[in-house]
């Protein structure tokens, strides 16, 4: 069969009546965008989806070819499971291997930095830098991602508990403790502007939810001040944030908790960050104990032969 729009549609509806997210359907509109383009008045076959997968790849990150994948494999199901194709192509289509994980990371002093960075801009008047600061600050303190940053109510925040009300992806549900170093402060500013119970704490001009468009161009000016990394973005503060718990020898269940992951391979893929934290392992252990006698100078001996090279191995 050829690709046609209308079936889409009735995939994307589909998976409305069965409750997915908005934002996972939003995800397989745009890349359909691409599949229909590629594949316009093509059969959809083995053949073609493998010509399209090769063309995908060239100048595309791993995610965001296997993004596209997951969209052709959900959509060949419908098809196959309303009898609109004959093979069962979603079988066939693989996922590719997925890029290293290696974030950027910010060191704490960077965080700090970013978070009280001494903005001078002449168009900064008039213009609550606090909400800036509190952005930066409950991201990297907290771990929140983006949106569910963005998206804070008053309403959220209990400081009877010391905790915050997150609503994350999948509509899942957690509330993440307020660190005591911006309590009081964060008292303060809600002082400052009587929010009401359900006002967005980060608020446009007009009272909705700010755009993260707004905090993505005041991340960058700030980051020029400051001389840093400019490819460092808003996921930084998460993805610093995470690696930090585990290098401070945190239960991955609770990080996992703390993150909001709902699968513990996501939080343990931090792990492979932190292989000088666990060198003690190797050190300490029984069997690589240095006898306490040593023979003077050894050492040194050592050194100089791995320097100069001149060394065999038996």
């Amino acid at each position: 069969m050829k690709l046609y729009k209308k079936d889409f549609d009735k995939f994307t509806a589909d998976m409305t009546r069965r409750g997915r997210v908005l934002i996972t359907i939003k995800r397989h509109e745009q890349n359909f965008k691409y599949i229909k383009d590629w594949l316009r008045a093509k059969h959809l076959n083995r053949k073609n989806l493998d010509l399209f997968v090769i063309h995908f790849l060239k100048g595309r990150q791993a995610s965001t070819v296997n993004s596209a994948i997951s969209t052709l494999k959900c959509f060949c199901r419908f098809l196959f499971e309303r009898k609109l194709i004959k093979d069962e192509l979603h079988l066939y289509l693989k996922y590719i291997k997925n890029d290293p994980f290696s974030p950027i990371l910010l060191s704490i002093e960077d965080v700090n930095e970013i978070i009280k960075c001494p903005r001078t801009w002449s168009t900064y008047g008039g213009i609550d830098r606090k909400k800036y600061d509190f952005f930066f600050e409950l991201m990297a303190r907290c771990g929140l991602r983006r949106n569910e940053t963005m998206k804070l109510r008053f309403q959220d925040f209990d400081f009877d508990n010391n905790t915050i009300r997150i609503s994350g992806k999948g509509r899942r549900v957690r509330e993440v403790a307020i660190p005591s170093i911006m309590k009081i402060r964060l008292i303060g500013w809600f002082e400052e502007h009587s929010f009401k119970t359900d006002d967005y704490i980060f608020q446009s001009p007009n009272g909705n939810c700010a755009s993260s468009a707004m905090f993505t161009a005041e991340l960058k000016k700030r980051l020029e001040v400051l001389g840093l990394d400019k490819s460092i973005h808003l996921h930084t503060f998460r993805h610093t944030f995470a690696t930090y718990a585990t290098r401070a020898d945190k239960n991955p269940f609770k990080v996992m908790k703390a993150l909001g992951h709902a699968n513990i391979q996501t939080t343990l893929k931090y792990t492979h960050l932190v292989v000088d934290d666990v060198r003690d392992v190797f050190e300490d252990h029984p069997l690589n104990r240095l006898p306490e006698k040593q023979l003077p100078g050894e050492p040194e001996r050592l050194q100089l032969l791995v320097k100069n090279k001149d060394y065999r191995v038996n």
